[in-house]
């Protein structure tokens, strides 16, 4: 990557650039559903929404997908960064058990759905490696798993440092822990895949347009933006990580979303044999 510059959005844009839709014109007066944000989340409330018949409108402050959903790194996976045994210390066994099915089942149903869809998007599940770092992180790692498999299940594999070259053609670790089942996607185009179908369903979808202002009332809501107001019998907030403080609604969603850190390095192309 000598020599190359630096860019500033996702590469995954190059493969599935950000779409100008419904960025002109009026906005609908009424509609049953109006949805406020088009990333992930927005367009699958959209699609199912839309499918089972409900006239769906989608706004955005800015073109679908620009934030979260096509700035990670498309890992489609089980993991929530804590260890079973200190979730179970923390809400006990039967609520942690019941936070590990949930984190199953949303990689789970996400790769049925994929498949059944037929988004191409390059989803794979290649599984997930960690890397341990001492002799005593191992044990502990292979204890955790050992309580975890006997509560619920996982398609997880301790795999000590003798053997880790058959994932992974390092010698730096103690050991490793493959999760087998795990995926990758590509963020860009799962999120246009999602987009197309969306639309396809009969949502309408309308970038460049914020939502200022919200009204609750017996027939349901008024959403004021900049291009007119809409009214809807229901209300969905899909804003996530860039849900805005300009109203009273938004601020008291903001207060319930939990930031969750990411990183994600880039590096010049990596031959098969070194990874």
């Amino acid at each position: 990557m000598a020599g190359q510059r630096l860019r500033d959005y996702p590469f995954w844009r190059d493969q599935a650039p950000l779409r100008a839709i419904g960025e002109d014109g009026p906005l609908p007066g009424k509609a049953d559903v109006v949805v406020v944000g088009a990333g992930f989340s927005g367009l699958s409330v959209a699609l199912h929404l839309a499918r089972a018949g409900r006239d769906v409108v989608v706004i955005d402050q800015d073109r679908p997908g620009a934030h979260a959903s096509t700035q990670n790194a498309g890992a489609v996976a089980r993991t929530i960064r804590h260890k079973f045994t200190a979730v179970t210390k923390e809400v006990g066994l039967p609520t942690a058990v019941r936070i590990f099915q949930e984190a199953q089942g949303w990689l789970d149903y996400t790769a049925d759905f994929i498949e059944r869809e037929k988004i191409d998007c390059n989803f794979t599940r290649a599984g997930r490696v960690y890397g341990v770092h001492t002799p005593q992180a191992y044990d502990a790692a292979a204890r955790d798993l050992e309580i975890h498999q006997k509560h619920m299940p996982v398609d997880t594999v301790m795999i000590p440092r003798a053997e880790q070259h058959k994932v992974i053609c390092s010698d730096a670790f103690f050991g490793v822990q493959h999760l087998r089942d795990v995926g990758q996607l590509h963020p860009g185009r799962y999120h246009s895949g999602l987009l197309d179908r969306a639309l396809a369903a009969g949502a309408r979808v309308f970038g460049k347009c914020r939502a200022d202002g919200f009204e609750h009332g017996r027939d349901g809501h008024v959403v004021t933006t900049p291009r007119g107001s809409i009214r809807a019998k229901e209300l969905v907030l899909c804003t996530n990580a860039v849900t805005g403080s300009h109203h009273r609604l938004l601020r008291h969603f903001r207060r319930r979303i939990i930031p969750i850190l990411s990183w994600t390095v880039v590096t010049e192309p990596v031959d098969d044999a070194i990874i």
